[in-house]
C-alpha cells in the first residue's frame, strides 16, 4: 500500500506538470497517467481495491474545499442558471444517446441503461477543472458547479427510476420522493451548517483545530449523504458552502486544509484514471462508443445553447 501511494502520488505530479505546459489542467494529466500506470496498462499500481477509501476521501475532500471558496449566498443567487445548465445540456444529451442507440440497434432496455450512465456528470472533475483553470469564482464557474449539484441530484433520480422500469419494480413516488429528500437534506445541512459556522466565530480557536473541526464536519455531512441515498460528496460541498460564512476565520483554517487537498485529490483522479481498460479501444464496441460520444458532445452542445439564451450569457462564457 506504501508503495502504490508513492507511485501514484509521483506520478500525479509528473502527469500534472507535464499537461500544465501544454496548457491544459493539471486533472486532465492525473487522470491519463491513472490509465497509464493501472492494472490494465503497465500495472505500476496493482491494488485498486486498497486505494478506494483514499479515493472516496479525496472526493470528498475536493468538494469540501470548493464548497468552501464558493459563497452560499452567491449560490443561491445563481441558482436559477444552475438549474438550466444542470438540466439542459445532460437532458439533451441523452436524448441524443437515446435516439442513436435505438437506430445502430441496441434494444430498450440497454438504450435506457445508457441514459442512466450518460446523464450524470461529475461534479468534482467539473469543480476541478474550473479551479485548475482559476474559474471557480467567476460567473460560469458558479453556473457550472451549481449545475453539476443538480445534475447529480438528478442523475440519481433518473438512475432510480430507470433501474426500477428495468426491473419492473417502479413506484409511482419514487421520483418525487428522492426529490424530496435530496432537497430537504441539502437545507438541513445548509441551516446547520451556518449555525454552527456562527457559534464558530464566536469562539477562541485556532487555525488548525479550526481545520480540524471543519473536515470532520465535512466528513458527517458525507455520511449522511450517503445515508440519504445522495452521493457523499454532494454533503461535503453543501456543508463547505455553510461553513464559507466564517469569514476572516475561514481563510486562517483553508491554508491548513490545503495539505489534505494536496494529499487526498490527485489520489481520487489518479485512482479514477486507473479504471479506463484499455483492452477495451480494440472491441467491437469501439466505434459504437465514439459515435455515442460523439452525439453526447452535440446534444450537450445544443443544451448549453439553450441554457445560455434563457440565463443571457453571452456566447464566450457559453463556448
Amino acid at each position: 500500500l506504501l508503495l502504490n501511494l508513492a507511485a501514484l502520488l509521483i506520478a500525479a505530479f509528473v502527469g500534472g506538470l507535464i499537461v500544465r505546459r501544454w496548457g491544459y489542467p493539471a486533472v486532465v494529466g492525473e487522470l491519463l497517467v491513472g490509465s497509464v500506470i493501472g492494472p490494465y496498462a503497465l500495472g505500476v499500481v496493482g491494488d485498486v481495491e486498497a486505494l478506494r477509501l483514499f479515493a472516496e476521501l479525496g472526493a470528498i475532500v475536493l468538494l469540501f474545499y470548493i464548497g468552501l471558496e464558493t459563497e452560499l449566498t452567491r449560490f443561491i443567487r445563481s441558482l436559477r442558471g444552475a438549474l438550466c445548465v444542470g438540466v439542459f445540456p445532460p437532458l439533451l444529451g441523452a436524448i441524443f444517446v437515446l435516439l442513436v442507440s435505438a437506430a445502430i440497434g441496441f434494444t430498450k432496455l440497454e438504450s435506457l441503461s445508457l441514459v442512466a450512465i450518460v446523464f450524470p456528470t461529475s461534479v468534482a472533475i467539473s469543480a476541478r477543472v474550473l479551479r485548475d483553470m482559476d474559474k471557480l469564482h467567476t460567473r460560469v464557474g458558479e453556473l457550472v458547479v451549481g449545475g453539476a449539484v443538480v445534475n447529480d441530484i438528478l442523475g440519481i433520480i433518473m438512475a432510480s427510476v430507470i433501474m426500477e422500469m428495468l426491473t419492473a419494480t417502479l413506484k409511482p413516488l419514487t421520483a418525487a420522493s428522492l426529490a424530496f429528500r435530496a432537497v430537504v437534506f441539502l437545507l438541513i445541512v445548509l441551516v446547520i451548517g451556518s449555525l454552527i459556522a456562527r457559534v464558530l466565530t464566536s469562539v477562541s480557536i485556532s487555525p488548525e483545530t479550526l481545520a480540524v473541526v471543519m473536515i470532520a464536519l465535512a466528513f458527517a455531512a458525507a455520511h449522511f449523504a450517503e445515508d440519504v441515498g445522495l452521493p457523499t460528496i454532494i454533503g461535503a460541498l453543501a456543508m463547505g458552502m455553510a461553513l464559507s460564512g466564517l469569514g476572516r476565520a475561514r481563510k486562517k483554517a483553508i491554508t491548513y486544509l490545503q495539505a489534505l487537498y494536496a494529499f487526498f485529490v490527485p489520489i481520487f483522479f489518479v485512482s479514477s484514471g486507473m479504471m479506463v481498460d484499455w483492452r477495451m479501444f480494440g472491441s467491437k464496441a469501439l466505434l459504437p462508443s465514439l459515435a455515442l460520444t460523439a452525439v453526447l458532445v452535440a446534444g450537450s452542445f445544443v443544451g448549453c445553447l439553450i441554457s445560455a439564451y434563457i440565463i443571457k450569457t453571452s456566447l464566450s462564457d457559453t463556448l
